[in-house]
């Protein structure tokens, strides 16, 4: 089992607040998605981040930043470590 944490944010600011979640990996190119709610966007932005990943080798993906400093970068926006299992 290999397992990844990214931080991921779950932004709302172009859609009805608390709804619909747009999902973006800043370490991860082409890493996008959304949800209805927190609960469901944080499940998608797993989905989406093994989709991506699944395939890359170990040795060769991206670091993943730290999540705090991400928020810093992104106020008023909800930044969550996500995990994502490999396989």
């Amino acid at each position: 089992m290999t397992v990844v944490v990214y931080p991921a944010i779950l932004d709302d600011s172009e859609n009805e607040k608390k709804s619909l979640y747009t999902v973006t990996f800043p370490d991860v190119p082409g890493g996008i998605t959304f949800g209805q709610g927190e609960g469901e966007a944080m499940a998608r932005g797993s989905e989406a981040l093994g989709a991506l990943l699944c395939e890359t080798p170990i040795n060769e993906l991206p670091p993943a930043s730290d999540w705090h400093e991400i928020q810093k970068q992104n106020p008023g926006k909800l930044v969550v470590p996500i995990f994502s299992d490999l396989f």
